[in-house]
């Protein structure tokens, strides 16, 4: 969803969400630094769940 929201242009993001204030969306590097963290993360996170997993059904949690 992060990646959904981040990688949407300013206009669009402006014309969605900010149809009425007035101010203009700047959007710069700090949030495509914060995109490649978050898919990390969420890779990460994937992968611990998906190794936990076959542990816990392969050898009963024999491993942690």
């Amino acid at each position: 969803m992060c990646l959904v929201l981040g990688l949407k242009s300013d206009e669009h993001w402006d014309a969605q969400f900010n149809p009425h204030s007035g101010r203009q969306s700047a959007s710069s590097w700090p949030l495509a630094i914060l995109l490649v963290f978050s898919v990390g993360l969420g890779a990460i996170s994937l992968l611990f769940v998906m190794a936990r997993g076959f542990d816990l059904l392969y050898t009963g949690g024999a491993y942690g």
